[in-house]
């Protein structure tokens, strides 16, 4: 019973016009799919919920993704850009390039019409190894010309341990970008 109820004590249920948030109790909250109490770091961030994160992926996440890459465009672009994400990894760089900004140079490559190429024949690659990934700091090239860039770039690292000098990665680039 709600103890902002009044006094009236008909048969139709009465409403709290405002609840009161129960803590959760030694960092476990109860989600209501497992039927279990589990740490607050399973449960996503944001508006407090109460069903886990595995649970929320199976039944939102899922879903949203599937209906996400309906669209071709965006989908690319996710694409590209994830690629991008992974490859920072690899070549140790940071990302300050946005999925945004992905799109924008979709458009304009799109624009200048570089001899019909689809998104799905082009990554994008980093100018410079010197400064973190950005829209600046960013071109297209041809998927195969990428493979054999990485490839090259693990095997001189492996050999020898250094890191390739960013002149001799940008004269690379220039020859190869679109």
């Amino acid at each position: 019973m709600c103890l902002d109820a009044p006094e009236d004590k008909s048969d139709f249920p009465t409403t709290c016009a405002s609840t009161t948030k129960v803590p959760d109790r030694d960092g476990v909250r109860f989600c209501r799919v497992c039927q279990e109490f589990k740490p607050v770091s399973i449960f996503p961030a944001g508006p407090r919920r109460f069903v886990c994160r595995t649970h929320f992926w199976e039944r939102q996440g899922k879903t949203r993704k599937l209906l996400l890459f309906t669209n071709p465009r965006k989908k690319a672009v996710i694409c590209l850009w994830k690629r991008l994400y992974e490859d920072s990894r690899t070549l140790g760089l940071s990302i300050a390039l946005t999925q945004a900004e992905v799109a924008e140079m979709l458009e304009a490559l799109e624009e200048n019409d570089h001899r019909g190429l689809s998104p799905s024949d082009v990554a994008i690659m980093p100018r410079d190894l010197a400064v973190p990934i950005s829209k600046e700091n960013a071109g297209f090239v041809h998927k195969k010309t990428r493979r054999a860039l990485l490839s090259k770039l693990k095997q001189a690292r492996k050999l020898c341990g250094l890191d390739v000098k960013p002149e001799a990665w940008k004269r690379f680039l220039a020859s190869a970008a679109l």
